[in-house]
């Protein structure tokens, strides 16, 4: 099964705070280098732009085309992604296919099942909307280059989604599995982890920011779950690009704006309520259950044996060192 095949390689914790660091440092600091150029430079060209200090990702004070400012933010989510790709295996010496699915290669068709279903049901969460009040929703395009924008969503979008399915609901959901041995806490965890970062980069501090955390808690236990039960991550990424994609663009609309932002990708005061998201999220499960002959609830809730020995959860990959005599 997708949380069983870490334990093919090297699992000490050690190997998987080193990777989680080197992670993190190509996400926030290689992946954000042509930024700080294209700042810098922008900045030597044109002294009265301001960039924006403590966000060195806010491109809205310069006058680059929204699609460009769209690719720089997407690069640190690429580096993060060519990060696992590169140094799973010499670091876990495990295939980099553990890391995304059960299967022995990527099920495009799951990924497209979900991405499917999520778009239909905020397809007709919108109509319902506009139905009831057709002045909540502006459906008016007034800028020149929203297609534009809209086409470059789509396509960069899915990549920032692969990141944060690889790193939360791949890379921390198989190692917090080897640690907390009920599957359900390990969904609860993730999700925690998930959802104070997307709090963190939604931008809001007032307590706006508590009905956005319970939003990803929610979603992120949903993608989890689709996790363990579909024995992989094709289908929550899937489910989670449509929605990054539903999110950016209706937030362009609402602002009518070419600037992009960061937060503009999270879910924000605006965007579809908790009740609808926990009903989007049964009948998600539901219809997959229903499709898919999904098996494995019962082991949701029940305690699994331990599936790495404690001797290696307690040495130091860091620090590990062979001699000629071991490898023999």
């Amino acid at each position: 099964m997708f949380l069983e095949q870490a334990q093919d390689g090297k699992n000490d914790i050690g190997r998987w705070l080193a990777l989680l660091v080197i992670a993190l440092f190509a996400i926030t600091i290689i992946g954000t280098i042509p930024v700080q150029i294209m700042v810098y430079l922008q900045t030597a060209e044109f002294p009265d732009l301001i960039p924006n200090l403590e966000n060195p990702l806010d491109l809205s004070a310069f006058e680059i085309a929204a699609p460009i400012q769209l690719l720089f933010l997407v690069l640190p989510y690429l580096m993060g992604i060519l990060a696992f790709a590169l140094l799973l295996k010499p670091i876990h010496e495990r295939s980099t296919t553990t890391l995304i699915s059960g299967s022995k290669s990527f099920r495009w068709s799951r990924f497209f099942w979900g991405a499917k279903l999520w778009f239909l049901f905020l397809l007709i969460y919108i109509l319902i909307l506009y139905s009831l009040d057709d002045q909540s929703i502006n459906l008016s395009i007034n800028s020149a280059s929203f297609l534009k924008i809209c086409l470059a969503i789509i396509l960069l979008v899915p990549i920032k989604a692969g990141l944060e399915e690889i790193l939360f609901r791949g890379y921390l959901l198989q190692g917090i599995h080897q640690l907390i041995r009920y599957k359900w806490l390990n969904l609860v965890v993730t999700g925690l982890f998930f959802a104070g970062v997307q709090v963190y980069l939604s931008e809001i501090k007032d307590n706006g920011a508590i009905l956005i955390f319970f939003q990803y808690l929610i979603f992120g236990i949903l993608l989890s779950l689709c996790v363990v039960l579909d024995d992989g991550l094709e289908m929550a990424w899937g489910i989670n690009s449509i929605n990054t994609i539903f999110l950016g663009v209706f937030s362009l609309q609402e602002s009518n704006s070419d600037a992009i932002r960061l937060s503009q990708f999270c879910f924000s005061n605006k965007s579809y309520s908790i009740g609808a998201l926990l009903i989007f999220s049964a009948l998600f499960i539901f219809s997959a259950n229903k499709k898919f002959k999904w098996i494995g609830w019962n082991c949701l809730f029940i305690k699994s044996e331990q599936t790495v020995p404690v001797s290696d959860l307690d040495s130091d990959y860091l620090f590990d060192e062979y001699s000629e005599e071991d490898q023999a």
